[in-house]
């Protein structure tokens, strides 16, 4: 006698309704579905779709959107846009890097540009001078150390892990031991200048 399968078998998807991430068959449908994603409003979305009245578009437009072929659409458009204008933890972090390291004596603005805040201009003696004011070491550090969770500390108490956010103080000691940290690596000088600065000559 055969034996039956112990593990029980993944739910088949439904026929008939789209994945999302192709474009829907239906033409006003996927206008529709572009345009939400985009961020416009169901009523206006599909007013413009479907090139009717505001009164139709009024009364059509959320039985629309509850489609299930609709809804998966607009859910995939939507992930894809976020894709494209949204920081990934590994960007963010990596910009955050590059300013710590940044070096002043040696800093280019055709290479590091994006690295500036804040440009201005200065008369002086010798002709005007501009200022680049670049984001503040010490606040891209302590950026970086809540990215990466080391501003809070796991507790474990009866068997679960809680996770408690530091004090003041007890964030002071991890800046101070990041910041020797860095100094030992020789990666890069802190001031306590809350912004770098870097002059050249126009």
């Amino acid at each position: 006698m055969a034996k039956s399968s112990m593990n029980p078998k993944a739910p088949k998807p439904k026929r008939g309704i789209p994945s999302g991430k192709s474009p829907l068959d239906n033409q006003r449908h996927e206008k529709f579905a572009q345009l939400v994603a985009k961020g416009k409003p169901d009523m206006q979305a599909y007013q413009t779709a479907y090139e009717c009245s505001i009164e139709v578009a009024n009364s059509n437009a959320c039985r629309l959107r509850g489609n299930d072929g609709v809804r998966r659409r607009i859910k995939h458009l939507q992930q894809l846009v976020e894709r494209k204008t949204v920081l990934s933890m590994v960007e963010r972090r990596e910009f955050l890097a590059r300013v710590v390291r940044s070096n002043l004596a040696t800093f280019d603005p055709s290479v590091d540009g994006d690295l500036i805040q804040e440009i201005t201009e200065e008369d002086t003696p010798t002709g005007k001078k501009k200022k680049l004011k670049l984001p503040g070491k010490r606040e891209c550090i302590m950026a970086d150390a809540q990215l990466a969770g080391d501003l809070v500390e796991k507790v474990q108490m009866d068997g679960q892990v809680l996770h408690v956010v530091l004090t003041e103080g007890r964030r002071a000691e991890l800046m101070e031991k990041r910041r020797a940290a860095l100094a030992r690596a020789n990666v890069i000088e802190i001031t306590d200048a809350s912004q770098s600065q870097y002059q050249s000559n126009e």
